[in-house]
C-alpha cells in the first residue's frame, strides 16, 4: 500500500512492497480532496507534493521512522505543528505544497 486516508491522516507508504526500494507516484487522491505526488529511494520518502481541491487542516503522517522535516508552498515556508500522530498543516486550495522528510 503506498497512500492511506485513516483516523484523519494521510500516511505515506504505510505498506510498501520491500522489492520497491525506489519508486514514484502521481495523482494518487486521499480522501479529502488532496491529490498526491510521492518519491522514494532506498525505502525512504524524498519528497511529496501536495495539491489539495479543498481548504483545510490536514495531518500528514510521515513513513517509518522518518519525519516530515520541511513544507513549502510557493518557494516559502509553511508552518505546521505536531500532534503526536504527525505534521498538522493548513492547505489552500489551489497551492501546490512540496514535502520534505528527515530520518528520525
Amino acid at each position: 500500500m503506498l497512500l492511506q486516508r485513516h483516523a484523519g491522516a494521510i500516511r505515506l507508504l504505510p505498506a510498501a512492497p520491500k522489492a520497491w526500494a525506489d519508486g514514484e507516484f502521481r495523482g494518487l487522491r486521499a480522501r479529502g480532496g488532496v491529490e498526491l505526488d510521492l518519491t522514494w529511494r532506498g525505502g525512504k520518502a524524498t519528497v511529496a507534493m501536495l495539491r489539495p481541491s479543498v481548504s483545510g487542516v490536514q495531518r500528514i503522517r510521515a513513513p517509518n521512522r522518518q519525519r516530515v522535516a520541511a513544507i513549502t508552498s510557493g518557494g516559502a515556508s509553511v508552518r505546521f505543528a505536531w500532534d503526536g500522530d504527525g505534521a498538522v498543516v493548513t492547505l489552500e486550495s489551489g497551492h501546490v505544497y512540496e514535502v520534505s522528510f528527515s530520518a528520525m
